[in-house]
C-alpha cells in the first residue's frame, strides 16, 4: 500500500500515485493537516502519538465502489453523529452521484426507538448496542438488527477554567454524578475538598437528558447502573451543555473530548497512582479509559435493496476516506482489525 508520511510539523510528503483521482490526494492532505495538527509540538508522547496513528492511516484501504447507491439512506439518532453523516453525505457523492444520506439528530435513544416504527432506516448510537436492545428491535419485527461500529469518541469531564480542581477520581465522579447516596453526596465543592470561595460553591451538574447516548453511557458504565442526579441542567446539544459550564464556576460535564477549549479545563483522570490527560496523545497510546463506540444500527435482514445502499454507505464509512472523514469531526478512527472485524459482521470482502 502507498504510505502517506505525517512530519511532526504537520506537513505532509505524499507518495507517488498514492491515489488515482487527484481530488482524493487533496482531501487526504487536508484531512490529515487537521488531524495532525495538534502534534506540532515535539514531546516523546506526542512522537509516540504520531507513529501510533501513521500506523493506522497506513493500514487503511481506499474507497473502491463494488456495489451502486440508489436512493435514500436515513440516518437517525446522536446529534453529533448526524453532523458526521452531513459529511459522509457530502463526501461520498465522488463515488456516488445518485447517493441520498439525509441525517436526524435526537439522541441516541430516540434513534433506536425511531427504528421500532421505521425500521428501514438507520440509528446513530454513541453507545454499546446491547443484548435488551436487540431484543427490543426484534420484538417490533426487525428481523437481524446488528450494530456496526464506526469510530470512537472520547469523553471528557470539564469544569470551570476557575475551579481548582487538577483531577477527578471515579469516586469523586460517582460522588458528584450520581442520584442515590450509594457513593456518597456533593451538594457543594467543599465536600471534595475545595477551600476558600469554592468552598461553599454548589455543584452544578449539565447534561443532556435521558433521550442522549451520553447520559446512558453514564449511567450504565460509569455510574454501575445508578441514575444520573434528578437536579442536573439538561441542555439539548452537547456544545451547549459545555458552553453553560464555561458560564458557571460550579458547573461540571461530561461531554465529547472534541469540545475542549480555553472556555473551560478537561480534568486529567486519577485512576490509582496514575494520572491520565485528556488529550489525543493519551488516546492515541492506548491510556485513556473514557472511549465509547460510534455505532450505525440496521436491520440486515431488512429489504434488499435497502440492506445494499446501507451496506454501500458503510463500506464508504469503514474505509480510509470515511474514517478521516470521523478524524476531522473530532473522533478517533478504527484500526484495520477493528475495521475487518465490522466487514465481518457486514460480509463484505477487504484487500488483505
Amino acid at each position: 500500500m502507498s504510505r502517506v508520511h505525517v512530519t511532526p510539523n504537520a506537513s505532509l510528503a505524499l507518495a507517488p500515485n498514492c491515489f488515482p483521482r487527484k481530488h482524493l490526494s487533496m482531501k487526504w492532505m487536508a484531512l490529515m493537516c487537521f488531524a495532525m495538527s495538534f502534534l506540532a509540538g515535539l514531546t516523546p508522547a506526542k512522537l509516540r502519538a504520531e507513529h501510533e496513528l501513521q500506523a493506522i492511516i497506513d493500514s487503511l484501504e481506499p474507497y473502491q465502489a463494488k456495489s451502486e447507491w440508489k436512493g435514500k439512506v436515513v440516518i437517525v439518532g446522536s446529534g453529533s453523529v448526524a453532523g458526521l453523516a452531513e459529511m459522509w453525505s457530502r463526501e461520498v457523492k465522488a463515488f456516488h452521484n445518485d447517493a441520498v444520506l439525509e441525517a436526524v439528530g435526537g439522541g441516541s435513544e430516540f434513534g433506536l426507538e425511531h427504528l421500532l416504527t421505521k425500521p428501514e432506516d438507520v440509528a446513530a448510537v454513541t453507545r454499546p448496542l446491547e443484548q435488551a436492545d436487540v431484543e427490543k428491535l426484534k420484538s417490533a419485527g426487525m428481523k437481524e438488527p446488528v450494530a456496526i461500529i464506526v469510530g470512537l469518541d472520547a469523553l471528557a469531564v470539564f469544569v470551570h477554567p476557575k475551579n481548582p480542581m487538577q483531577s477527578i477520581t471515579p469516586d469523586q465522579f460517582r460522588k458528584i454524578y450520581c442520584n442515590s447516596d450509594k457513593f456518597g453526596k456533593c451538594a457543594n465543592w467543599g465536600a471534595l475538598g475545595l477551600a476558600e470561595s469554592f468552598e461553599a460553591k454548589p455543584v452544578v451538574v449539565y447534561d443532556r437528558g435521558a433521550s442522549s447516548g451520553t447520559q446512558v453511557y453514564a449511567e450504565r458504565y460509569l455510574l454501575q447502573g445508578e441514575k444520573v442526579r434528578a437536579d442536573a441542567q439538561n441542555k439539548d446539544s452537547n456544545l451547549a451543555v459545555v458552553d453553560a459550564v464555561a458560564a458557571d464556576e460550579g458547573g461540571i460535564c461530561i461531554a465529547p473530548l472534541y469540545l475542549k477549549s480555553d472556555k473551560v479545563k478537561a480534568l486529567p483522570l486519577a485512576i490509582g497512582e496514575r494520572m491520565i490527560t485528556a488529550d489525543e496523545s493519551s488516546i492515541l497510546l492506548g491510556q485513556y479509559p473514557l472511549l465509547r463506540p460510534i455505532c450505525l444500527v440496521f436491520d440486515r435482514g431488512g429489504k434488499p435493496e435497502t440492506v445494499t445502499n446501507i451496506k454501500t454507505m458503510l463500506q464508504y464509512v469503514l474505509s480510509r476516506e470515511g474514517q478521516l472523514d470521523a478524524v476531522k469531526a473530532g473522533y478517533f478512527p478504527l484500526n484495520i482489525d477493528q475495521i475487518r472485524q465490522q466487514q465481518d459482521v457486514l460480509g463484505l470482502e477487504m484487500v488483505r
